[in-house]
């Protein structure tokens, strides 16, 4: 096959890296058309492969030399919002319950609302103390999880892990409260202050031991 074009002839069979048959050039010639396009495309195509570098440079940077200030700020934020969301219940609890609160203790706080003497089982009481089941466990779960969401990254596995968990198990604590206990009440009436009783023993229990984590690890950073 013959070509007219001279350029074309001898370009023929030439392959590789910026070759053009505009030119006939296999080195980079910016007036040629051709090569101005794999000048402009080349350098595209690598971009991922530089940008999975960098990060990887990035992690060995960070893993060498330690979290940044601004890691250990927003890793110390992460912990106090779990910790905070997890003495929100506990002050709805003393709001309801005045006459629980010891101002002497010297102790944990968690074992002194876990020993609080409860009142006797009744409806009164029962609809009383129902908002610190209802309303407040609901908001608590949803708590954790935008701070899961937002906030995820910066907490240790097993911390989220127990949020996890601990979400499922408040859950389960709230029907004991709002619907189970109500209904033994009516058939079984000796049986309800054993379950209410575990309800309110269970809750400060488990926000206790979250709480008494993240603040280990946040003294620590």
């Amino acid at each position: 096959m013959s070509s007219s074009d001279p350029t074309e002839r001898q370009c023929l069979g030439r392959t590789g890296p910026f070759y053009s048959r505009r030119c006939g050039r296999r080195t980079p010639n910016w007036f040629c058309r051709d090569h101005r396009l794999q000048l402009l495309v080349i350098p595209l195509l690598l971009v991922p492969a530089a940008l999975s570098y960098f990060d990887g440079a990035v992690s060995a940077v960070e893993y060498l030399t330690g979290p940044s200030r601004e890691q250990i700020a927003f890793q110390r934020d992460a912990l106090t919002r779990a910790s905070l969301i997890a003495h929100q219940w506990k002050l709805h609890f003393y709001d309801l319950h005045a006459d629980a609160l010891n101002t002497e203790t010297a102790g944990d706080l968690w074992d002194d609302l876990q020993a609080v003497p409860l009142p006797n089982y009744s409806e009164e009481v029962w609809v009383r103390f129902r908002p610190l089941f209802a309303q407040r466990i609901n908001y608590m779960v949803g708590e954790f999880e935008t701070l899961l969401s937002t906030h995820g990254d910066a907490l240790p596995v097993h911390v989220r892990l127990r949020i996890s968990q601990m979400a499922v198990q408040l859950r389960t604590d709230q029907t004991l409260y709002v619907t189970i206990t109500p209904r033994v009440a009516t058939a079984f009436p000796d049986q309800a202050q054993a379950l209410f009783t575990t309800a309110f023993r269970e809750v400060p229990r488990e926000l206790g031991e979250l709480d008494r984590e993240v603040q280990r690890l946040r003294d620590a950073l």
